[in-house]
């Protein structure tokens, strides 16, 4: 029986296929996180309509898949996000990839639930903490950015497994009076978070790599 790391996905045509792309997200250490004022207004994300993806990569292929979010709030003043969090439920992890089938995306599933990759018993949540945002204009590398249209640069805290670390990355975010929508796509290095299984190249064709993109598509109202 086939394992779900060694299938050949449709779409990679060479063996030694890449991470995923996008923009490499800064690390740093945590900050304090963005506070709003008494004359902010908080809005709640709509938890039906947002979602996390992820895009992972080994030398076979890429898998794919989504999280959802427990909770999450942005907080608005004179029409710019000023401070917000979101708790990810990471007992929802799933691989969605269309190049296997029910059988073998459940598996991938199961894996990842694991204490391979996120043990999701012991650590049954993540979550995100926006420290600072700034217009993009003022980043110093916004012309080589690759989220097309991205409009601000979002630093946060993000925990995973009990390990905190900032992140930093652009983001398209549009504010209106009663609504906020932000997408983000960029990649992460799995092993600072502690998820180190098989991120070791010289494993060749078993290894899979460190890299992983991150999506937000987050609504709030």
């Amino acid at each position: 029986m086939k394992n779900w790391l060694y299938i050949l996905l449709i779409g990679c045509i060479s063996v030694s296929c890449k991470g995923p792309g996008g923009d490499k997200a800064q690390v740093s250490e945590t900050q304090e996180k963005a506070e709003a004022s008494a004359q902010a207004k908080d809005l709640s994300v709509d938890l039906a309509n947002s979602m996390i993806t992820w895009e992972g990569s080994k030398p076979a292929g890429k898998h794919n898949g989504s999280i959802k979010l427990a909770s999450g709030k942005l907080s608005v003043e004179e029409g710019a996000v000023v401070a917000g969090e979101f708790v990810i439920d990471m007992t929802t992890i799933e691989s969605t990839d269309q190049g296997m089938d029910n059988d073998n995306n459940a598996k991938l599933t199961k894996h990842l639930k694991n204490t391979d990759f996120f043990n999701v018993e012991q650590f049954p949540t993540a979550k995100f903490v926006l420290t600072d945002i700034e217009d993009i204009s003022k980043h110093a590398s916004a012309e080589a950015l690759q989220l097309e249209g991205a409009t601000h640069y979002v630093t946060g805290n993000l925990t995973m497994k009990d390990i905190e670390k900032g992140v930093s990355f652009p983001a398209i975010i549009t504010v209106s009076e009663e609504k906020v929508t932000a997408k983000a796509a960029f990649t992460i290095q799995r092993v600072d978070w502690g998820i180190t299984y098989r991120s070791d190249q010289s494993l060749k064709d078993k290894f899979i790599h460190p890299e992983v993109k991150i999506g937000f598509d987050i609504i709030a109202y």
